[in-house]
């Protein structure tokens, strides 16, 4: 760690620097001759064990001998590059004594080394387009007025003597402001503040909540200096409302709007701003009042656009925003006005082109008068009753119209006669000919008629035979008529089989003489019941037996008891129930009897063995009682199968003499189903069935005389009636023939009468072609009729040579016309010819002026604030990010840069962050550094800096943090500073903070009543 380079860079701004211990100095940080801070730099780097005690001996003496605001600025700087990040953090949030940083040499440098950038105040880039605005005659984009106003005087203003680029520099002096030593608002200003006098210091600090005045008093400030505020630029205020003393000049000066040339000259002095109008308020509260709006908008966007929207009305100054949007929303409204324009021009062209071709190409016509004497011989020729004149054109095309419309009727191709005196000859034999039809139409009628009543003959008769023919199928064979109920027949032999198969299953193995013993159902019902009730007493006493044992000795006695139970219930076993041992079943069977008899001869009395047997026999009479009862059961319910009309039959013997009668009709029951099976195999195969024997027994009810029956044995008779019916079938057929033939005959003379050929008909063609026929003749008459009313009309005169001469008269017709409307587009293309190079004459000179519009508007609103934006970052990013570092910790950001349109942070390990993803409070201090670096950059500007409530979302240690930047950097400089907060908190780390000036700090307490401190 080189020490000498250490001591020497703290040394250009701490005064007094010696060692009060081990490589520990201290120092005291003097401004305008007083002392603002005590700094102490460790510069041993080595780790403490006890940092509380390493603070207590070096700080506390010190530190409580000197009471007030100076123990708000002590500062201890540890030179140390061995600590974790953790333990430095740790440090560094140490609140108590001092301010603690531990920084390695490098850090230590950048703290004390404010990178400064060569470049220069950027040209105002609004202010630049303005004037690019004023030189294409859009000025009123940036005023108030509405888009339809600023169109309107877009298009009736000329701009041909506007030059681009021109600078006019207003000639009335600005002198820089270096102090503003005195302000007295006058009864014109505002109510607020209630204190209307002030006498200002080097540093002004205003408390106050909202709402008493400090805006105000700002506003008044920023009045004085720019003739108007950047809130209400549009609102003037009277002359002489707010006075002011600059400069320790000793005199008042009083504020006047109308100076406009003062306030240009500020604005291009200062600034370096040359602007139409007065607009000194924008670059004023770019570079020297922070705009803290925009620095809310830009803490608190929730996206990329917020922030970059807010960020541009940083860097570029408030009115960016406004005249940013009124630009897009006149190129939205001039660009169809241009499009417009372009198009017309165009259009007008055209005409111009069209017209030129047109005189061009015209040549003097034949005479009219000529063409009108032709027209009216070909007319008179034509014979038309009505007269018309030479110049009656429009009666004469009337007239030939009409006639070319009843030509086009007669020489259609239904008509054949080409002369009147045709058609009156064939109009003649038209009735003849109707009767002849009428009648023909008659006969054919009548034949058709009969053709169907010998069709539906036929038709009969063959169904008939049909159904004689598989009548004589069933009643020759005798198998077949066995159909007849074999359907039922099959459903009562099935049924009858489930009862026998039901009935044979219940009364299996009953023993019939056993049964002729057993007792009636009711006494049966009583002994069961009795053993039930002593078996339950047996078991009873047992228990209470085997209670009056000893465990062991029970359990023992029911084993013996109960091993010849368990080998009859496991008829397989040869395993010992009690030890499991594996015996020969025999040998198993004879040793648990021993060990039984041994048991009850030991005790013969043994009581145990008395209950048990008893028990036994009391089960197997019960077991033989319910298998009686189930028996009987069972032959009730096999008699009710068997019998179910006949209902219950008390003699169990006698009900299971007759169901075992019942179930021995088994085989015959099966031989009978086996025969229906039969038939209807047979019956299948000869593709016959139950319901087709049905349907022809009753068709031969219905359609049969009572001599023929539908029985076996009656096939001669249904052979004698198929053969009567084939019969009548070749009768039918040869009258059926007969009739076709005479109709066809009569039919063909009916087409001859039409004038049809090849032509299948029906009794509705006839009358369909005869009416057709008929109106075809009646238009034809009508049309003859209308030809007489027009023209004189000789009956020999041929329809093709009228047609011919009515067409010459309307080729003439349409020559004259043809020459008409050349002589009127003539005269027509001369007058388009004149009006569109009167327009053109007009317009087309205005198309560089929108050309030059809206080409400008589309640069102001395209990526040039982007690259202004962008170059701005690029020439003071280490200046800007060497702010944000000294006011705001930690320090976790070593780049910064503005691309693709948005702000990114590097991180010390090289992570890049967009503004979005970084805390509300780190853009707060972002904004912050972008408004000093741009205050650091003014050499003829105001020497003062102003801040309204600057410090939102920023903690306490970040605000410390800040002011000390102000009081190193910015009151270093020797600007004047006014600060304004309703944060009572802030107000007051501000006054311990600048307190140590006295008499160059004033704190200004605004009351709703007259109040100051």
């Amino acid at each position: 760690m080189n020490t000498r380079n250490i001591l020497a860079l703290a040394g250009q701004y701490i005064t007094g620097l010696s060692e009060v211990k081990g490589n520990i100095f201290r120092g005291t940080l003097n401004l305008a001759d007083k002392v603002a801070g005590v700094y102490y730099f460790d510069l041993n780097n080595q780790l403490l064990d006890d940092f509380e005690a390493y603070q207590e001996s070096l700080l506390a003496n010190e530190f409580y001998s000197n009471p007030g605001n100076l123990q708000w600025n002590y500062y201890l700087f540890m030179l140390n590059d061995q600590l974790e990040e953790s333990a430095k953090q740790q440090i560094e949030k140490n609140d108590k004594y001092a301010r603690k940083y531990v920084v390695n040499e490098s850090e230590f440098e950048d703290f004390f080394t404010l990178e400064k950038s060569d470049a220069s105040i950027r040209p105002n880039i609004v202010a630049d387009w303005k004037r690019r605005l004023d030189v294409v005659g859009l000025e009123d984009v940036y005023s108030t007025r509405t888009y339809v106003d600023v169109i309107a005087d877009f298009k009736a203003n000329d701009v041909k003597d506007k030059q681009e680029g021109t600078k006019s520099r207003p000639k009335t002096d600005a002198d820089k402001i270096l102090f503003i030593n005195r302000l007295v608002l006058g009864k014109g200003y505002r109510r607020f503040p209630k204190v209307r006098k002030y006498q200002f210091a080097r540093v002004n600090l205003f408390r106050g909540i909202n709402g008493v005045g400090k805006t105000s008093l700002f506003e008044a400030i920023e009045a004085m200096i720019c003739g108007k505020c950047l809130r209400n630029p549009s609102v003037s205020m009277p002359k002489g409302c707010i006075e002011a003393e600059f400069n320790n000049s000793g005199s008042l000066t009083a504020f006047n709007s109308a100076n406009t040339q003062l306030f240009q000259a500020r604005d291009l002095n200062w600034y370096s701003t040359n602007s139409r109008t007065n607009t000194l308020y924008a670059s004023f509260n770019r570079f020297n009042f922070f705009n803290a709006d925009a620095a809310h908008s830009f803490s608190i966007a929730s996206n990329e656009r917020e922030a970059r929207e807010a960020l541009f009305g940083i860097v570029l100054g408030p009115e960016y925003h406004y005249i940013s949007e009124r630009c897009q929303g006149v190129l939205e409204r001039l660009r169809p006005e241009f499009k417009k324009l372009r198009e017309q021009v165009e259009e007008e062209k055209l005409k111009v082109q069209r017209s030129e071709k047109i005189i061009k190409n015209y040549k003097e016509p034949k005479t009219l008068g000529q063409l009108r004497l032709g027209i009216l011989q070909l007319y008179n020729g034509l014979t038309f009753r009505l007269p018309a004149a030479e110049g009656d054109l429009a009666l004469i095309e009337e007239r030939n119209n009409e006639l070319r419309a009843v030509l086009t009727t007669l020489l259609s191709s239904t008509n054949t006669h080409m002369t009147l005196a045709d058609f009156n000859a064939s109009l003649e034999n038209r009735a003849a000919k109707r009767l002849t039809l009428e009648a023909r139409e008659k006969e054919l009628r009548t034949l058709t008629e009969n053709h169907h009543r010998l069709t539906a003959d036929e038709k009969r008769l063959n169904t008939l035979y049909d159904f004689l023919d598989r009548c004589f199928l069933y009643v020759q064979d005798e198998k077949l008529m066995k159909l007849a109920g074999l359907q039922a027949r099959e459903g009562e032999a099935n049924l009858t089989r489930s009862k026998i198969l039901f009935c044979k299953e219940l009364i299996a193995g009953i023993d019939e003489k056993k049964l002729a013993l057993s007792l009636d159902p009711r006494t049966l019902e009583a002994d069961v019941q009795r053993l039930t009730k002593e078996i339950k007493e047996v078991d009873i006493k047992i228990n209470d037996f085997l209670k009056s044992l000893s465990q062991i000795d029970g359990i023992l006695r029911q084993i013996k008891a109960h091993g010849k139970e368990f080998l009859e219930l496991d008829h397989n076993s040869v395993t010992c129930p009690l030890c499991q041992s594996q015996f020969d079943r025999t040998e198993l069977v004879n040793r648990i009897l021993q060990e039984r008899e041994t048991g009850r001869r030991g005790q013969p009395d043994d009581e145990l063995h008395l209950f048990q047997t008893k028990l036994e026999n009391l089960k197997s009479t019960l077991v033989e009682k319910q298998k009686s009862q189930m028996e009987q059961g069972n032959i009730a319910r096999a008699y009710s199968a068997a019998f179910p009309e006949e209902g219950v039959e008390a003699d169990y013997n006698k009900a299971f003499t007759r169901v075992s009668n019942f179930v021995a009709l088994e085989k015959k029951n099966e031989n009978e189903l086996s025969e229906i099976s039969e038939i209807k195999n047979y019956a299948n195969q000869l593709g016959r069935s139950e319901k087709e024997y049905y349907e022809l027994s009753l068709g031969c009810e219905h359609q049969l005389n009572e001599s023929v029956q539908f029985t076996f044995g009656q096939a001669a008779s249904f052979k004698k009636l198929l053969e009567q019916t084939m019969r009548e079938i070749a009768q039918s057929k040869k009258e059926l023939g007969d009739t076709l033939i005479e109709r066809t005959n009569v039919g063909n003379e009916i087409k001859q009468l039409l004038g049809v050929e090849g032509t299948s008909m029906v009794m509705r063609d006839i009358r369909q072609i005869w009416d057709r026929d008929e109106a075809a003749f009646s238009r034809i008459k009508s049309s003859y009729e209308v030809l007489q009313v027009l023209i004189e009309l000789n009956p020999n005169r041929n329809l093709t040579d009228l047609s011919d001469q009515s067409t010459s008269l309307q080729s003439n017709i349409d020559s004259f016309r043809e020459e008409q409307k050349v002589q009127f587009e003539y005269l027509a293309a001369q007058k388009a010819y004149s009006a569109a190079t009167e327009f053109l004459k007009k317009s087309e000179p205005e198309l560089p002026k929108y050309e030059q519009a809206v080409a400008t508007l589309r640069a102001l609103t395209g990526e040039e604030a982007s690259a202004d934006v962008s170059a701005f970052f690029d020439e003071n990013f280490l200046e800007i990010l060497d702010i944000f570092k000294s006011i705001h910790i930690p320090n976790e950001f070593q780049g910064l840069r503005y691309v693709d349109d948005r702000l990114e942070l590097t991180t010390d390990e090289g992570e890049i962050r967009s503004v979005s993803q970084i805390s509300t409070g780190q853009r707060s201090a972002l904004a912050l550094a972008i408004f000093l670096s741009l205050n650091g950059k003014l050499t003829n500007g105001p020497n003062i800096v102003m801040f309204d409530d600057p410090v939102s979302f920023i903690d306490d240690l970040n605000a410390l943090s800040f002011l000390d930047h102000l009081r190193l950097h910015v009151l270093r400089s020797g600007k004047q500073i006014f600060f304004a907060t309703a944060n009572t908190r802030l107000a007051g780390l501000f006054e311990k903070k600048f307190g140590f000036l006295g008499e160059d700090f004033k704190r200004f307490q605004l009351e709703r009543s007259e109040t100051e401190e």
